[in-house]
């Protein structure tokens, strides 16, 4: 579950970082 949760903010996190790069 936990493990769970922060593959979730990790996608978040590289999809937030892509967006500020372009």
């Amino acid at each position: 579950m936990v493990l769970h949760y922060y593959q979730h903010q990790t996608l978040l996190l590289l999809i937030v970082d892509q967006k500020f790069l372009y």
